[in-house]
């Protein structure tokens, strides 16, 4: 069983698993029950590196290289008040 953020425990989602390792995997029977869940996991891509979201420079360095040029009329439909000051 595992257990969600609150403490509640769940089945073993097995179906994902099987799903995972016959269908994407096209592992045989004998080779997916084999696998130790380590195994299994760095298959699927679990062990590759996250990229790091953009920080505030390149974020900043996108909003100047692809300015939202006639948001402001469309944003205005959607806005009851008036919108804050671009600086």
């Amino acid at each position: 069983m595992r257990h969600d953020r609150a403490g509640a425990s769940a089945p073993f989602p097995w179906d994902v698993v099987m799903h995972v390792g016959f269908s994407l995997l096209r592992l045989s029977s004998r080779d997916l029950w084999a696998l130790t869940p380590v195994e299994f996991l760095l298959m699927t891509g679990a062990a590759r590196p996250r990229e790091m979201a953009a920080g505030r420079a390149e974020l900043d360095a996108l909003m100047r290289a692809f300015p939202d040029v006639g948001v402001g009329a469309a944003m205005s439909d959607l806005h009851p008040g008036p919108l804050p000051a671009r600086g």
